[in-house]
């Protein structure tokens, strides 16, 4: 979801090329990743949008949480992405926690 999301804002201001597809992830191009179909690394990029520079990290998720929430450190805001089949999990819960008790305002996708 959050490198999905990631990968469509690059498609969106054509700075991909190539449709994203699932399974045929760009950011998530180290071997590691590949083989879960997941981040396993935080990613850092820089969108263009709207005459400002957005600059967005795609953290990882499940068993990375402390990456996830050192990633959060200095960023003026985050989108948390929750899947909508399986609904809020307890990660969901702990980064709105640490963005509440950081100061970093934040938004929950499903």
């Amino acid at each position: 979801g959050k490198t999905a999301l990631a990968e469509w804002m690059l498609f969106d201001e054509h700075i991909l090329a190539k449709r994203p597809r699932a399974g045929e992830s760009v950011l998530d191009f180290d071997p590691a990743e590949a083989a879960r179909h997941s981040s396993v690394f935080s990613h850092f990029l820089r969108v263009p949008h709207a005459g400002r520079l957005l600059e967005i990290t795609d953290t990882p998720w499940g068993d990375f949480q402390s990456d996830a929430n050192a990633a959060l450190d200095g960023s003026d805001g985050a989108v948390i992405v929750a899947s909508a089949s399986d609904g809020v999990q307890a990660g969901t819960l702990s980064s709105f926690k640490y963005c509440q008790e950081n100061g970093i305002k934040c938004i929950l996708d499903l």
